[in-house]
């Protein structure tokens, strides 16, 4: 059923227009020019206006009643059986033009459109509060939906643990945050993030503060960039969800502050991009730094380290290996991630502990470390 305001100058139409929507299927309230408006009517009581054969002046001075009472937000159609009115009726603000005569069908297909179209619209302005999957709509397509609706609202994303604010003032993207990072620092560690969940909510009267100053055109260049860079850098790493192991048969030498830090996390097997998220430092110098440390061999697949720590305790002196290896991988607390409590984190995947193959002594050769060891104390 359809509230409809028809503004009709021949009360000859009034049978015709009455006929094309029946009561009590419709709801049509007809006004000519003569017609006094009540004042402040909500604009949800009509789903559409239609201005009937009325000439062009007289639609323009209907298009003004209709502001002046509060009705601006009605879509109006004009109908006209003058081709040569067409292009002026264009020329208002309307929904549509429609000549006349024309086919029934397809004059309510075009009205079903326009009610649909407005409702959709309604809901839009009512607010945005919905969720979804990063995996459909990663960051970067959240900014673009936001900026489209010019609504001030908050989104929270979360990802295996990670959890990540952002604020948008009238659509303006205003602040971001993740860890202790904010601002484009912590969009820069988002915008990698394929999995989890977003939750958005509007934020209503909340006083918003843009702490990030650019306009959302340019977040989105610098994010653009910061994938463009990730890609060509990360033709020369292992896949992202690969995961990287210490090599204790390495010995490190001076290394820089970054490296450092990369090391001591791989200390136990972590992914690229558990890297990328757990250290502040900006992603290109971690990818880059990461490229420098597997070309020295001071980090490696986890498979490939774990096998020629085998491969070194089965021909070198065992004990001293063993002893070394079980002091550098004694596991050490990560630093812990803020949790929102907005969100229930996904429980981390636990890593595979080491495993050696357990080594059998002959009694011959345990006859003979004895006979070293007695002979050493001698």
């Amino acid at each position: 059923m359809y509230d409809i305001l028809v503004y009709a100058t021949n009360p000859e139409s009034v049978t015709e227009i009455k006929e094309l929507f029946p009561a009590p299927v419709h709801q049509v309230c007809v006004v000519d020019e003569n017609d006094d408006w009540p004042v402040d009517v909500p604009e949800t009581l009509f789903d559409f206006a239609l201005a009937w054969e009325a000439p062009v002046q007289e639609v323009s001075k209907f298009l003004e009643k209709q502001q002046a009472v509060g009705l601006g937000f009605v879509p109006v159609v004009a109908l006209t059986r003058d081709s040569s009115e067409a292009d002026q009726l264009f020329a208002l603000p309307l929904a549509d033009v429609i000549t006349l005569p024309t086919p029934r069908a397809l004059f309510m297909r075009t009205i079903e459109t326009l009610v649909h179209g407005r409702k959709r619209s309604e809901e839009d302005r009512r607010g945005m509060n919905w969720q979804g999957s990063l995996s459909e709509f990663n960051l970067i397509d959240l900014i673009q939906m936001v900026d489209a609706g010019r609504r001030s609202v908050e989104a929270r994303l979360s990802q295996e643990g990670l959890n990540g604010r952002l604020v948008f003032g009238e659509g303006v993207l205003c602040d971001a945050q993740f860890r202790a990072l904010s601002g484009s620092a912590a969009l820069k560690k988002m915008v990698f993030w394929s999995r989890g969940s977003f939750q958005i909510r509007e934020l209503g009267d909340e006083a918003v503060t843009n702490e990030i100053k650019l306009q959302n055109q340019e977040i989105l260049l610098q994010l653009f960039e910061v994938l463009a860079k990730q890609d060509q850098l990360s033709r020369d790493l292992p896949d992202f969800t690969t995961q990287l192991l210490r090599n204790p048969l390495m010995e490190p030498g001076e290394l820089t502050g970054l490296q450092s830090k990369i090391l001591g996390q791989c200390q136990q097997a972590i992914t690229i991009f558990e890297l990328l998220q757990v250290l502040d430092d900006d992603g290109e110098d971690i990818l880059l730094e990461l490229k420098i440390m597997l070309e020295m061999n001071l980090i490696g697949d986890r498979v490939e380290v774990e096998a020629a720590i085998r491969e070194a305790a089965e021909t070198s002196n065992f004990s001293k290996v063993i002893s070394s290896i079980s002091s550098i991988f004694k596991r050490k607390p990560r630093e812990s991630v803020v949790e929102y409590q907005f969100y229930e984190s996904l429980p981390e995947e636990s890593l595979l502990p080491l495993q050696f193959p357990a080594r059998e002594l002959s009694e011959d050769d345990r006859r003979l470390i004895e006979g070293k060891l007695l002979g050493g104390s001698q």
